[in-house]
């Protein structure tokens, strides 16, 4: 949704916007348990099915995230069901099937612990074989994408240059790190030669060897590194897929300060985000049939007509200046109305809609409200005062907790304090920790930096 014209087109169900998918990253689950749990990949993947377009997924985060490999050995499952379709596609340097079936090998030969663990591992005898089916189909079908042309290992080295160019660490949302720990910690990475290959693998590698022997907390201040090393790697396929995509990239990470100056902000008008509808869904959506989930995809069913209406009518109230138009807020109620019932007749039919749902009973909830700094924490607010966003809230039953995903950031002009609604029917989501983002690039910005990266080598 980061059109900006006056009259924004009409929606297509196969050109919407897709999503690079960090938060699936198998690197990040070995810092923080967060992003592992199966409820949670599911809802990454289904969150794209109910709010927007496509899924790209590194191939080697299909094979060394352990909940993956569980849902690419099951047929059923939603994410085999949405690489059948093509809604997932897989990211590869692989330009053969062959190829693409033995990467776990060839990374493992060339170094790379993760893949080292997994091809010694007992899983692998059981797994490989599943793994080259899915290549194999991949290939035949033409659900693999190939990386970016740009040297990536170039580019992500350029890309961490801006943090350690940083003269107080808490900027880039350290608290452990001291000053003198990431210098050095940039010292050893830019040692190891990072523009050569395997950048984010030496990033980890350097902060290990400065921070084993330090006199602060190893695993704290390891996950401080990989947070931004993270951050670094998918910022760094969001920019170089946003100069190939003709719809760009929105990509799925944590929300952090580094990078900020990347990222796409939409201007509109204090009053205009006014009366936006809350939209949720039940928390006894099941994803265990992976099939039924297709006809979000086919937009001649009900479900998929709803969800394109959904989706033109938000995208009219956000994207199109003007306070006044209350036909378009009038139809994006019916609209939102409309796709909760159809998700809900689909995927939760013993659950009748009730527009007041208990915050327990909710699998999802969208809606746009201020984004505020959050209370007692001493680094840079990713977004200041006089911001909006559309966040999409996730509810993690079994966590009893919820994790605000931000997708979309909005400047106001003539910001008011009058967000809050007396009639009970919307939310607002005053007070937005976005731990989590799903964010899209500035083209402009995504062009300069990309400017001066070297194509991809060829091996």
């Amino acid at each position: 949704m980061n059109d900006s014209s006056p009259v924004a087109a009409p929606l297509d169900l196969a050109r919407l916007q897709r999503t690079y998918t960090g938060l699936l990253d198998d690197v990040m689950i070995r810092y923080s348990a967060d992003f592992a749990g199966e409820r949670f990949f599911n809802k990454m993947i289904a969150k794209n099915i109910f709010f927007g377009g496509g899924i790209f997924i590194n191939d080697g985060y299909l094979v060394n995230h352990p909940t993956a490999r569980k849902y690419l050995m099951n047929e059923d499952s939603l994410l085999r069901n949405m690489l059948a379709t093509g809604f997932v596609r897989i990211l590869t340097r692989a330009s053969t099937r062959e190829d693409l079936a033995r990467m776990p090998i060839t990374m493992a030969n060339q170094g790379n612990e993760s893949f080292q663990r997994l091809v010694a591992s007992p899983e692998w005898r059981e797994f490989q074989p599943e793994f080259t089916r899915i290549a194999y189909a991949a290939f035949f079908n033409g659900t693999n994408r190939g990386w970016p042309s740009f040297d990536m290992s170039f580019s992500f080295t350029k890309l961490m240059q801006r943090p350690f160019a940083t003269d107080d660490v808490r900027k880039v949302g350290f608290s452990i790190i001291t000053d003198d720990l990431f210098k050095w910690i940039r010292d050893t990475f830019i040692a190891k030669k990072p523009e050569t290959g395997g950048a984010r693998d030496k990033l980890e590698k350097a902060g290990k060897e400065v921070l084993k022997d330090a006199d602060v907390d190893f695993r704290g201040a390891m996950n401080e590194l990989m947070t931004l090393g993270n951050q670094a790697y998918h910022y760094n396929f969001g920019l170089t897929l946003t100069k190939e995509e003709e719809n760009g990239v929105a990509v799925d990470t944590t929300i952090g300060c580094a990078f900020d100056e990347f990222l796409e902000v939409r201007h509109v008008e204090s009053g205009q985000l006014d009366d936006v509808p809350l939209l949720w869904l039940p928390d006894d959506i099941s994803f265990d049939n992976g099939d039924v989930f297709r006809k979000f995809l086919d937009p001649t069913t009900a479900v998929g007509t709803a969800k394109l209406e959904y989706l033109s009518s938000l995208r009219q109230v956000i994207s199109i200046a003007g306070t006044g138009d209350e036909d378009r807020k009038k139809q994006l109620r019916e609209a939102t109305t409309a796709y909760m019932n159809r998700i809900v007749e689909l995927l939760a039919p013993s659950r009748p809609y009730s527009p007041i749902e208990p915050a327990f009973n909710k699998s999802f909830a969208m809606g746009i409200g201020r984004l505020d700094a959050v209370p007692g924490d001493n680094r840079p607010a990713a977004v200041a005062a006089g911001n909006a966003g559309l966040a999409l809230s996730i509810y993690q039953t079994a966590l009893a907790e919820d994790r605000q995903l931000l997708i979309e950031r909005f400047k106001i002009k003539d910001v008011t304090e009058d967000f809050d609604r007396p009639d009970g029917q919307v939310i607002r989501f005053r007070d937005i920790r976005p731990q989590i983002a799903s964010l899209a690039f500035d083209e402009q910005r995504a062009a300069d930096f990309v400017s001066d990266i070297p194509p991809a080598p060829t091996f």
